[in-house]
C-alpha cells in the first residue's frame, strides 16, 4: 500500500474514533434557555410546534454544544443522516 494510502486510512480511523463518541448536551447557557423556550417553530422544517410536534433540543454529538429546537421527526432524521457518516 503506498504512503498516500495508508496515511489516509490512518486518518479514516482517526476521524471514526472521533465521531464514534456520542457526547451528551452540555447545559445550556441563559441565552440559548431564552432561544428554546421562544422557539415556535422547528430550526430545520420551520414548521410550528403542536402536540405530534414535540419541541426537543437538538445537540451536535461531537461536542455537545446545543444547536437549536427542532421537532422529534427533523431530530431523528438529523440524527440518522449523521449516523450514514460512521458506518
Amino acid at each position: 500500500m503506498s504512503m498516500f494510502n495508508e496515511h489516509i486510512m490512518k486518518k479514516e480511523r482517526q476521524i471514526s474514533n472521533i465521531l464514534g463518541v456520542e457526547v451528551p448536551m452540555l447545559p445550556p447557557t441563559p441565552q440559548q434557555i431564552e432561544d428554546y423556550n421562544e422557539a415556535t417553530h422547528c430550526g430545520n422544517c420551520n414548521e410550528p410546534f403542536f402536540d405530534d410536534k414535540t419541541k426537543i433540543h437538538h445537540h451536535c454529538h461531537v461536542t455537545g454544544y446545543y444547536l437549536f429546537a427542532t421537532c422529534v421527526r427533523c431530530n431523528l432524521h438529523l440524527s440518522l443522516s449523521f449516523s450514514v457518516f460512521l458506518d
